[in-house]
């Protein structure tokens, strides 16, 4: 009896070890996760917990560490009561607004003093967000560093750069400055997964590849002709990133450790979701951070890139990022990775929730992220709450 029992067991073991094997076949030749890894992701995107999406990639650290710059960020207790808001046409507490849009952190400063400042109760001051697509603000921030170096040239093609992307067609003729402004034309268009199926996207795929260059090797074909027009498509900010490494033998966590990170005074190490260990980060959108350190840059660029009298981003670079070159999604600006949904408003906008509005005049930060269900339905709602509180009197 015990016997004829365990032939179902053994039966049953063989085949989930071989569903398993050819699963990690699968996943292997694809470059993608292995089968657990990928299971895992999918649960987490699937329980809408994206903010624990970062701890399924390996990463490489953003250290801190640097002195603190005098006044940078000042904290105190809130001064500034928020009490109602307009929220989808409707006057509402600013707790509903903050619980309808599954915000996990809000921080409001002005003149670099933190004047409200809040966190969901599962989170906290210490715990590191995934900003999603303001990573492209921050691997911007390297670009701009290189220009003013001579490094990179934003004029130069791409393939002159890294002459084995060539393909001898219209993906040749592609700039620096068509990348940073969103009109490459690479065809691996912007198509958030709602379906199953959706998530082996090229999108998705290059989400989740454990190899950038072999995804970018199968990835050039064009959509349009580069700067015919403008198309927002992450895959030009990784082609941004990649070009980085290439260019300065370093990755990108320790370009940014080094020239943002460290002068910046951050409170605490960041992390950046490479493909591989010792990989290449994710540009486009794998950069962790604390809210309040991710304050530290919209600060930065609120003092038009000066700390004190350092000058942590070129003057150049500063007015790249604040003048708009073309319109995008819901006829906002759009200009080296930095969206403009207003005059004189600049904001680092990433899926799911995740807002820097900075508006250098007022000198006026806020930041705002969370773990929203939705990509994108709700961002021109959310700007124009955070528009209205900053736009306040105090």
């Amino acid at each position: 009896m015990k016997t004829t029992y365990l032939y179902p067991i053994k039966f049953i073991l063989i085949l989930l070890i071989t569903i398993y094997v050819l699963a990690f076949g699968l996943t292997s030749y694809i470059r993608y996760p292995e089968p657990i890894r990928l299971f895992r992701m999918l649960l987490v995107q699937g329980q809408d917990n994206t903010a624990a999406l970062p701890k399924l990639f390996p990463s490489h650290p953003v250290m801190a560490g640097g002195s603190v710059p005098h006044n940078i960020l000042e904290y105190t207790e809130n001064t500034e009561i928020i009490g109602k808001v307009t929220w989808k046409d409707k006057t509402v507490p600013f707790g509903t607004f903050l619980e309808e849009s599954r915000t996990r952190a809000f921080i409001l400063i002005r003149q670099g003093r933190i004047t409200h400042e809040w966190y969901h109760p599962n989170y906290g001051e210490q715990y590191l967000f995934p900003i999603q697509s303001i990573s492209k603000v921050i691997t911007s921030l390297v670009v701009g560093n290189l220009v003013e170096q001579g490094v990179i040239d934003e004029e130069a093609r791409l393939v002159s750069y890294v002459p084995e992307w060539a393909t001898g067609d219209e993906f040749d003729d592609i700039t620096i400055r068509h990348l940073l402004d969103m009109q490459s034309g690479v065809d691996v268009p912007e198509t958030y997964p709602e379906k199953p199926l959706e998530y082996i996207a090229p999108l998705m795929q290059m989400y989740g590849t454990t190899d950038h260059e072999h995804f970018i090797s199968r990835h050039r074909n064009m959509a349009f002709p580069p700067g015919s027009h403008t198309e927002y498509r992450s895959v030009d900010t990784q082609l941004l990133g990649m070009t980085v490494v290439r260019l300065t033998g370093r990755n990108l966590s320790d370009l940014v450790s080094e020239w943002f990170w460290k002068p910046l005074g951050a409170e605490h190490d960041a992390s950046w979701s490479v493909d591989r260990i010792g990989g290449t980060e994710k540009a486009f959108g794998g950069f962790a951070c604390t809210a309040r350190d991710l304050a530290r840059i919209g600060v930065l660029l609120a003092n038009e890139g000066m700390i004190g009298d350092k000058r942590l981003v070129p003057h150049k670079w500063v007015q790249r990022l604040a003048t708009p070159v073309a319109t995008e999604s819901y006829g906002w600006g759009y200009s080296a990775q930095m969206w403009h949904p207003r005059d004189g408003i600049q904001l680092g906008l990433g899926a799911l929730g995740q807002h820097m509005y900075i508006d250098s005049k007022t000198d006026t930060v806020l930041i705002k992220l969370a773990e929203s269900s939705e990509y994108e339905d709700d961002e021109v709602w959310e700007f124009d709450v955070l528009h209205e509180i900053a736009r306040r009197a105090h």
